[in-house]
């Protein structure tokens, strides 16, 4: 029997805005870790425990090459990215989202599917995009 795999990368932010990438494959977990804020760590130590943005994968392998790419960029990428979706920065765990990937953002949705494209659609049906992922590119040049 085919088991399916969820993968997550995800940005954390405090309230300065500082940030923290990281990858779990059981996001609600990872950050109820976070918020319990463990001593001696990085995000503890910055009050860094609010999801600002995340994305799904079906293979660990392009879930890290995701995180090692997001890592690499310049600060103000980062900043842009969180903002394309979450422009008000506002804490996406309070939604029960991450018990569902798929589950309403508040006022988004956003949906990855295996194939690596993050479909963002705000209240209005035109503002639909389709963002590719590293699972996409993979995907692309496999065919």
């Amino acid at each position: 029997m085919y088991k399916e795999y969820e993968f997550f990368v995800y940005i954390l932010a405090s309230k300065s805005r500082n940030l923290y990438i990281g990858i779990t494959n059981n996001l609600r977990l990872r950050l109820q870790q976070h918020k319990e804020g463990k001593a001696g760590s990085f995000t503890a130590r910055y009050s860094i425990n609010r999801l600002v943005y995340f994305e799904r994968f079906c293979y660990i392998n392009h879930a890290i090459a995701r995180e090692k790419e997001l890592k690499d960029w310049r600060r103000e990428l980062k900043v842009a990215l969180i903002e394309g979706t979450n422009p008000t920065w506002e804490d996406l765990s309070e939604d029960k989202q991450t018990a569902d990937s798929s589950a309403s953002l508040r006022n988004d949705k956003i949906l990855t599917n295996c194939l690596g494209f993050t479909i963002v659609a705000r209240s209005a049906p035109s503002a639909v995009r389709a963002a590719p992922t590293a699972d996409s590119v993979s995907a692309a040049s496999a065919a």
